[in-house]
């Protein structure tokens, strides 16, 4: 299903600014390999940018609100991620609904 709105995201590499179909994700799992949770973020690799190789700095802050808050910077743009752990729904970042 295809978002629309606010939250649809844009498929602009992050890297290059090109069409990009390689979607980014994160996810934290059990020793059996099932999510805790895991996002799909609204950033976007273009093919070429895709296989070139990269590096990835994960800086964690834990926070008690029950939700995954991704930044994902590159040099032509920054895109963020909200998601509710446990439902699936994200959430316009900076507009989180209180607990």
């Amino acid at each position: 299903m295809r978002r629309t709105g606010p939250l649809a995201p844009d498929h602009n590499c992050i890297v290059c600014g090109a069409f990009g179909r390689v979607a980014l994700g994160i996810r934290a799992r059990t020793a059996d390999t099932n999510a805790v949770w895991a996002p799909n973020l609204d950033a976007y690799l273009c093919d070429e940018h895709a296989v070139k190789g990269c590096v990835i700095e994960i800086v964690y802050h834990p926070a008690d609100d029950g939700r995954v808050r991704v930044q994902t910077a590159g040099p032509r743009r920054t895109v963020q991620t909200v998601l509710v752990i446990g439902s699936g729904v994200k959430e316009i970042p900076g507009q989180e609904r209180l607990c």
